[in-house]
């Protein structure tokens, strides 16, 4: 009993490794496909998987039993729950819609969006609101973004609601199809959990602990992918289920021109009416700046004119006062010179009395030597 327990086991753990591998192979990005196609990408793990069994002598009947029952019951990839697929096909496509839009009014069309949003069973999941309060203040006011998930039915309905109370400038589909992920991993969780119902049965049957161990290590690894597997299951669901919305809104006096096409004349003209009421707004705005601002204006004036009257005052002190600085020293040089004057006049007196005193002694000296002759 223990030998068949564990060659059970190990076919077991064999079947898990070989699926896991499969899935890694198989997980692309997406792109077309069909249930065709599907169905053929089932069956040809299937002959795989039933194939390595009979190579492997090892295996009893039951463990080839188990590995074929892992890769035959996989199912088309449908999961319980009502999910939005291409009825056609029977693909998983998962819609993204990107606008960008003007408004005139961007409280009253946030209002009409959130209703939309909330009547046909969608939900906001993020938004933001920026800008000017006042979209008088300049030809562009408020922005702001939405991203909101719609069910992917009324996605038709939505859309047609936003074009009819907006102005729409830009618009962008993405369509993902996601078949071949969403059934390879479908199909992964089945197989998974059969080899979980029969790891719970060999659980019971278990005759020592080593295998009692193994089992309960082998089912602890089964049980924690397949709750992987079913958490990703459940985002693929979400992702068709509702389409994504991403929403640019911008507020403007007038809704941008979009025209395919225009002639030169057609484009002068609309150019110098854009121009003409840029203009003619931003002289109203100067004008309402200039009225509601008087009082400023004049307290500004009035005391730029204190400061200036005070730098001319200030001004003419030092004026002033270098002015009579210079007046002394212009004085000061002037008593300085007559007393030079003054001295020199001294000078020239002495040295004259002092040559007189030299030619009478002169005059002098030859007296006497004519009288001693």
């Amino acid at each position: 009993m223990r030998r068949h327990t564990l060659t059970l086991l190990a076919a077991v753990l064999t079947g898990s490794l070989a699926l896991s591998a499969c899935g890694a192979a198989t997980t692309s990005s997406a792109g077309p496909s069909s249930d065709g196609y599907a169905e053929s990408y089932l069956a040809d793990n299937a002959v795989a998987d039933k194939a390595s069994v009979n190579e492997d002598p090892s295996l009893s009947w039951d463990s080839a039993s188990l590995a074929a029952t892992d890769a035959g019951g996989q199912d088309t990839g449908e999961t319980d729950g009502a999910v939005a697929t291409d009825t056609a096909s029977g693909q998983k496509l998962v819609v993204t819609l990107n606008y960008s839009v003007e408004t005139k009014d961007l409280d009253a069309l946030e209002q009409s969006i959130l209703e939309e949003t909330k009547k046909l069973g969608g939900y906001v999941e993020a938004s933001s609101k920026d800008g000017a309060n006042d979209s008088d203040d300049s030809w562009y006011g408020r922005y702001a973004t939405y991203t909101l998930r719609i069910p992917s039915g009324k996605l038709d309905e939505f859309a047609t609601a936003l074009e009819g109370e907006s102005s729409v400038t830009s618009k962008s589909t993405d369509t993902q199809d996601i078949t071949l992920q969403y059934i390879d991993t479908d199909s992964r969780k089945t197989a998974l959990e059969t080899e979980q119902k029969r790891l719970e049965e060999m659980l019971k049957e278990a005759e020592s602990v080593d295998d009692l161990i193994q089992i309960e290590n082998a089912l602890t690894d089964v049980r924690s992918e397949l709750q992987e597997l079913e958490t990703t299951l459940r985002h693929y669901d979400n992702q068709v289920s509702y389409s994504t919305v991403n929403i640019s809104v911008t507020e403007t006096k007038e809704y941008t021109v979009v025209t395919e096409s225009r002639t030169m004349a057609e484009r002068i003209r609309d150019g110098f009416s854009s121009s003409v009421e840029e203009l003619r707004d931003h002289v109203e705005n100067l004008a309402v700046d200039l009225v509601s601002n008087a009082p400023m204006i004049l307290y500004y004036l009035a005391l730029a004119i204190i400061v200036i009257l005070l730098i001319r005052l200030a001004v003419a002190i030092l004026v002033a006062i270098f002015a009579s600085r210079e007046w002394k020293e212009k004085r000061r040089a002037k008593k300085r010179a007559r007393k030079e004057a003054k001295e020199k006049k001294k000078e020239d007196r002495a040295r004259e009395k002092q040559l007189e005193r030299e030619e009478e002694k002169k005059l002098l000296q030859e007296d006497k030597k004519k009288t001693s002759k």
